[in-house]
C-alpha cells in the first residue's frame, strides 16, 4: 500500500470516530455526577441554575410556621399526577414564591409513568422485594412538603423476619417548619427522633449505622439553591462527613431505581451521596447548614439560606429520685471526664453527658443517658486470663467460623480485634465485641459496644495505668 493510500485510509477512520461520536449524542443522553472535591476552585465561574424556581424570602417579616403536610400514597400513578400534586402544596404558600412554579426537570425529570415507590412499612420491616412498596410512600415526606428544603431520613432499610401484626414505622418525626428573614432567610425546623433511636437500639437494629441520619435536600435544589455545607461550629453535637472547608454540591434527583426489589423497579431518591450523612454524638444536637444558589469562593460566604435543624432525643422525663435509681450509682459528667479504674488497670476519658461509674468496678458499665437500657452504652472487662495471646486467638476464631477483623492503629500500643455478633438483637449482648491486645504486656481487655462508634469515641484515649505494667 503507497504512503498516500496510507494517509487516506487514516482519514477515513478518523471520520468515522467523529460520525459515530455526534450521532451517539443525539441518541444516548448520560449524566455525570462530578467529583464533589473538584466543584470548588479558587475562583469559580457563575454556573446557571438548573430551575427557574424562585422563592419570595425577602418578605417575610415575621416567622411564617408553615403546616406539614402528612404522607400519602403514590403508587402507581403517573408523572403528570405527581407533579400536580406537587403544584398544590407549593400554591398553599403563594407568598412564598416569586414567580409560577414549575417542579424542576433535573430533580422531577426522571419519574416514570405507573412505577411503585418504597413504601413506609417496606423501609421499615419489609426490606427489598415485593413488599417493598408496603405501606404509604416515604419520599412523599419531602414530595409533599417542597418548603423543607433540607429533610432528614434513616440511613438504611431493614427486614424485619417476624414483622409485629400491625406494623407502624417509627421514622423522625418532623415537629415545626419555620420560615423568618432577620438579614439573612432562614429555616427552623424540629424533629423528634427519640421514639426512632430507642426503637431500632431496642431491636438492635444499630449495627454500622449507631446514630446515623442522611440529609434529604433535592427539595432545595428544585429552589434553585445548589450547594451546601454544614456549618461546625453552629452546629451542634453533630459529626458530618462533609470535607471541612468544602462546599457539597446538591445533586439529589428522583429516577427508576432497583434498590426496591420489586419488579421493574421503582421511582426513588438518587444517588447515594455519603457526605449527607452524618451522626448525632449526644443531645440537645443541631444542624446548621449554609444554601447557596451558586459556588461559593470558601465556605464563610454569607448564604443565601440559612436552614437550622433541632433534634429532640431523648427527653427523659424522669424526677431525680428515678434517675439516680435507673443510673445505678453512675455519675453525669459535664465536660470531658478522665476515668480511671486502678482495679482493672485502665483509663480513658468519657464526653460530656455520659454516666460514669464512680468506683473501681470489676464490669464497669457507661451509657449516655439516665437509664441502663439507654441504646449508646460501653462495658469494659479485663479478660486476660481467660483469653490466649493474639495470633492463638485470631485463629481460633477464624477455625471456628468467626469473622474476626484485625485493627491495628486504633489503640495506642495495641492491636485489636472487632466481631460483629448478628444475634445481638435476640440475646440482649452487644452488637460488637472488641479484644484490645496489649501485647509487651500481656493484658487484655474485652470492650462491647452497640456501634463502631467506640472506635472514635473511646480508643483513641484507652490505655494501660502506668501501676498495671509489668
Amino acid at each position: 500500500m503507497s504512503r498516500i493510500s496510507i494517509l487516506k485510509f487514516i482519514l477515513l477512520c478518523l471520520l468515522i470516530l467523529v460520525g459515530l461520536k455526534i450521532v451517539g449524542s443525539l441518541f444516548f443522553k448520560v449524566e455525570t455526577i462530578p467529583d464533589v472535591k473538584r466543584v470548588i476552585s479558587s475562583k469559580p465561574k457563575e454556573e446557571r441554575a438548573l430551575t427557574s424556581n424562585q422563592l419570595n424570602l425577602n418578605l417575610i417579616k415575621k416567622n411564617l410556621r408553615l403546616q406539614m403536610n402528612p404522607i400519602i400514597e403514590l403508587d402507581f400513578k403517573t408523572k403528570a399526577e405527581i407533579l400536580e400534586l406537587r403544584k398544590q402544596y407549593v400554591r398553599k404558600h403563594p407568598e412564598l414564591l416569586k414567580g409560577n412554579y414549575i417542579p424542576s426537570e433535573s430533580v422531577f425529570g426522571q419519574i416514570i409513568d405507573g412505577k411503585p415507590w418504597w413504601g413506609m412499612l417496606g423501609i421499615y420491616f419489609y426490606g427489598n422485594g415485593k413488599q417493598s412498596i408496603e405501606g404509604l410512600l416515604e419520599e412523599s415526606r419531602f414530595i409533599a412538603n417542597p418548603f423543607l428544603l433540607i429533610g432528614i431520613s434513616e440511613a438504611n432499610a431493614w427486614r424485619d423476619h417476624s414483622p409485629p401484626e400491625d406494623p407502624k414505622p417509627y421514622s423522625p418525626e418532623l415537629l415545626e417548619l419555620t420560615w423568618s428573614f432577620e438579614g439573612i432567610a432562614t429555616l427552623n425546623i424540629e424533629y423528634d427522633v427519640k421514639n426512632y433511636f430507642e426503637t431500632i437500639g431496642r431491636l438492635g437494629r444499630y449495627d454500622t449505622e449507631g446514630r446515623k441520619l442522611v440529609i434529604v435536600n433535592y427539595n432545595a435544589r428544585d429552589f434553585g439553591y445548589e450547594y451546601m455545607y454544614i456549618d461546625p461550629e453552629r452546629s451542634k453535637n453533630i459529626v458530618s462527613h462533609i470535607a471541612p472547608g468544602q462546599p457539597l454540591r446538591i445533586v439529589q434527583f428522583i429516577h427508576l431505581g432497583q434498590s426496591c426489589g420489586y419488579p421493574g423497579g421503582c421511582n426513588n431518591q438518587s444517588p447515594d451521596q455519603p457526605e449527607t450523612g452524618f451522626e448525632l454524638t449526644n443531645s440537645p444536637a443541631s444542624l446548621d447548614i449554609k444554601l447557596w444558589k451558586s459556588a461559593p469562593e470558601n465556605v464563610d460566604k454569607i448564604e443565601d439560606v440559612h436552614v437550622s435543624i433541632g433534634f429532640s432525643f431523648p427527653s427523659y422525663s424522669m424526677n431525680e429520685e428515678t434517675m439516680d435509681e435507673e443510673a445505678n450509682g453512675n455519675t453525669l459528667v459535664t465536660q470531658d471526664t478522665v476515668y480511671r479504674n486502678t482495679q482493672l488497670g485502665f483509663e480513658m476519658t468519657f464526653p460530656a453527658g455520659w454516666y460514669i461509674p464512680s468506683t473501681n468496678e470489676r464490669d464497669p458499665h457507661a451509657w449516655d443517658c439516665p437509664t441502663y437500657h439507654c441504646p449508646t452504652a460501653i462495658e469494659i472487662m479485663n479478660v486476660t486470663e481467660g483469653v490466649k495471646d493474639f495470633n492463638t486467638y485470631l485463629e481460633q476464631r477464624q477455625s471456628n467460623g468467626g469473622k474476626p477483623e484485625v485493627l491495628d492503629h486504633v489503640v495506642s500500643g495495641a492491636r485489636v480485634i472487632r466481631e460483629f455478633n448478628p444475634a445481638a438483637g435476640e440475646t440482649e449482648s452487644w452488637n460488637y465485641g472488641y479484644l484490645i491486645f496489649f501485647e509487651a504486656q500481656k493484658k487484655v481487655f474485652f470492650v462491647g459496644f452497640h456501634t463502631t462508634d467506640v472506635e472514635k469515641l473511646f480508643f483513641p484515649s484507652f490505655k494501660l495505668l502506668e501501676a498495671a505494667h509489668p
